[in-house]
């Protein structure tokens, strides 16, 4: 999730050696699949944040926000993974 979020920001797919000894350690396909399903939907722009409600429930909103930014690259992944399991079988 964290490269797909590069590659959003422009930064890259690969790691540079001063964070990661070995920048290549995984294949480009899935982080940049990810990353380029998550730009066609706008995340994480596509949820507003802005709509935090001030007083004793802003802890409670930002728990919220925070399952929700989580919550549709979950769905996307599982979504692929019951479409790969009908390619296989």
């Amino acid at each position: 999730m964290r490269r797909a979020m590069e590659v959003l920001r422009r930064v890259g797919p690969q790691q540079t050696k001063d964070v990661f000894p070995n920048p290549i350690d995984h294949p480009y396909f899935g982080q940049i699949f990810l990353a380029g399903a998550l730009q066609l939907i706008g995340y994480p722009n596509s949820l507003n944040p802005s709509m935090i409600v001030k007083g004793s429930a802003r802890s409670n909103t930002a728990v919220h926000i925070t399952e929700m930014l989580w919550l549709i690259p979950r769905v996307l992944i599982g979504l692929l993974a019951v479409a790969d399991t009908f390619l296989i079988y």
